[in-house]
Protein backbone atom coordinates (compact mmCIF):
# COMPACT_ATOMS: atom_id res chain seq x y z
CA UNK A 1 0.00 0.00 0.00
CA UNK A 2 2.88 2.13 0.59
CA UNK A 3 3.89 2.43 -2.91
CA UNK A 4 0.54 3.22 -4.20
CA UNK A 5 0.55 6.05 -1.69
CA UNK A 6 3.99 7.22 -3.02
CA UNK A 7 3.50 7.14 -6.84
CA UNK A 8 0.35 9.22 -6.12
CA UNK A 9 1.78 11.66 -3.89
CA UNK A 10 4.47 12.03 -6.40
CA UNK A 11 1.90 12.61 -9.67
CA UNK A 12 -0.05 15.07 -7.39
CA UNK A 13 3.26 16.90 -6.82
CA UNK A 14 4.63 16.81 -10.69
CA UNK A 15 0.89 18.08 -11.17
CA UNK A 16 0.76 20.93 -8.91
CA UNK A 17 4.43 22.22 -10.19
CA UNK A 18 3.21 22.13 -14.07
CA UNK A 19 0.20 24.24 -12.92
CA UNK A 20 2.27 26.55 -10.77
CA UNK A 21 4.50 26.86 -13.78
CA UNK A 22 1.62 27.77 -16.15
CA UNK A 23 0.38 29.80 -13.68
CA UNK A 24 3.61 31.94 -13.52
CA UNK A 25 4.41 32.14 -16.89
CA UNK A 26 0.79 33.65 -17.67
CA UNK A 27 0.96 36.43 -14.88
CA UNK A 28 5.14 37.49 -15.65
CA UNK A 29 3.78 38.89 -19.00
CA UNK A 30 5.36 36.92 -21.60
CA UNK A 31 2.85 36.92 -24.35
CA UNK A 32 0.82 33.52 -25.24
CA UNK A 33 1.20 32.10 -28.86
CA UNK A 34 -2.36 32.76 -28.97
CA UNK A 35 -1.75 36.72 -29.19
CA UNK A 36 1.00 36.75 -31.46
CA UNK A 37 -0.94 34.99 -34.12
CA UNK A 38 -4.02 37.39 -33.63
CA UNK A 39 -1.41 40.18 -34.41
CA UNK A 40 0.33 38.53 -37.52
CA UNK A 41 -3.59 37.58 -38.79
CA UNK A 42 -4.61 41.63 -38.07
CA UNK A 43 -1.71 42.64 -39.92
CA UNK A 44 -1.89 40.78 -42.60
CA UNK A 45 -5.71 40.65 -43.74
CA UNK A 46 -6.68 43.73 -45.25
CA UNK A 47 -10.46 43.57 -46.25
CA UNK A 48 -10.28 46.08 -48.85
CA UNK A 49 -7.05 44.80 -50.47
CA UNK A 50 -7.46 41.44 -50.31
CA UNK A 51 -11.15 40.68 -51.02
CA UNK A 52 -12.13 41.00 -54.67
CA UNK A 53 -15.42 40.96 -56.04
CA UNK A 54 -17.28 37.40 -56.61
CA UNK A 55 -18.16 36.64 -60.24
CA UNK A 56 -18.67 32.64 -60.31
CA UNK A 57 -21.49 32.06 -58.35
CA UNK A 58 -24.25 29.23 -58.07
CA UNK A 59 -27.38 30.26 -59.73
CA UNK A 60 -30.17 30.15 -56.66
CA UNK A 61 -33.11 30.20 -59.26
CA UNK A 62 -33.14 26.90 -61.02
CA UNK A 63 -36.34 26.86 -62.99
CA UNK A 64 -34.79 25.83 -65.71
CA UNK A 65 -33.52 22.39 -64.42
CA UNK A 66 -36.95 22.46 -62.01
CA UNK A 67 -39.14 22.40 -65.20
CA UNK A 68 -36.93 19.47 -66.90
CA UNK A 69 -36.97 17.81 -63.76
CA UNK A 70 -40.82 18.18 -64.05
CA UNK A 71 -40.71 17.28 -67.45
CA UNK A 72 -38.91 13.87 -67.20
CA UNK A 73 -40.97 12.87 -64.52
CA UNK A 74 -43.83 13.27 -66.07
CA UNK A 75 -42.58 11.40 -69.52
CA UNK A 76 -41.47 8.46 -67.34
CA UNK A 77 -45.12 8.54 -65.42
CA UNK A 78 -46.77 8.61 -68.82
CA UNK A 79 -44.26 5.51 -70.01
CA UNK A 80 -45.21 3.67 -66.66
CA UNK A 81 -49.25 4.33 -67.50
CA UNK A 82 -48.64 3.00 -71.08
CA UNK A 83 -47.28 -0.10 -70.13
CA UNK A 84 -49.77 -0.52 -67.03
CA UNK A 85 -52.52 -0.68 -69.48
CA UNK A 86 -50.89 -2.41 -71.75
CA UNK A 87 -50.12 -4.87 -69.09
CA UNK A 88 -53.87 -4.73 -67.94
CA UNK A 89 -54.91 -5.44 -71.47
CA UNK A 90 -53.12 -8.14 -71.77
CA UNK A 91 -54.31 -9.62 -68.50
CA UNK A 92 -58.04 -9.18 -69.60
CA UNK A 93 -57.49 -11.22 -73.21
CA UNK A 94 -55.66 -13.84 -71.00
CA UNK A 95 -58.91 -14.24 -68.88
CA UNK A 96 -61.22 -14.13 -71.86
CA UNK A 97 -59.63 -16.66 -73.78
CA UNK A 98 -58.99 -18.99 -70.82
CA UNK A 99 -63.10 -17.70 -69.79
CA UNK A 100 -63.90 -19.09 -73.64
CA UNK A 101 -61.94 -22.11 -72.99
CA UNK A 102 -63.66 -23.28 -70.12
CA UNK A 103 -67.28 -22.22 -71.73
CA UNK A 104 -66.43 -24.69 -74.82
CA UNK A 105 -64.96 -27.22 -72.69
CA UNK A 106 -68.47 -27.00 -69.97
CA UNK A 107 -70.60 -26.79 -72.87
CA UNK A 108 -69.07 -29.90 -73.84
CA UNK A 109 -69.12 -31.64 -71.21
CA UNK A 110 -73.19 -30.41 -71.19
CA UNK A 111 -73.56 -31.94 -74.65
CA UNK A 112 -72.15 -35.19 -73.12
CA UNK A 113 -73.71 -35.54 -69.99
CA UNK A 114 -77.18 -34.23 -71.94
CA UNK A 115 -76.44 -37.31 -75.04
CA UNK A 116 -75.90 -39.60 -71.64
CA UNK A 117 -79.06 -38.58 -70.18
CA UNK A 118 -81.21 -39.22 -73.56
CA UNK A 119 -78.98 -43.07 -73.88
CA UNK A 120 -80.19 -43.89 -70.59
CA UNK A 121 -83.91 -42.32 -71.38
CA UNK A 122 -83.90 -44.38 -74.08
CA UNK A 123 -83.05 -47.73 -72.54
CA UNK A 124 -85.58 -47.31 -69.91
CA UNK A 125 -88.47 -46.48 -72.30
CA UNK A 126 -86.96 -50.01 -74.43
CA UNK A 127 -87.36 -51.72 -70.49
CA UNK A 128 -90.68 -50.28 -70.08
CA UNK A 129 -92.16 -51.01 -73.33
CA UNK A 130 -90.77 -54.36 -73.12
CA UNK A 131 -92.29 -55.70 -70.38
Amino acid sequence: MSKWSKRLLSLAAIGGAAAGLAYYLKKSGLPAEDDFEDEIEDEDFDLDNDLKPVTDYVPLNTVSKTSDTADTLKDAAKDIAEDAADAAKDIAEDTVDAAKDIAGDVSDAAKDTAEDISDAFKDILKDVESE
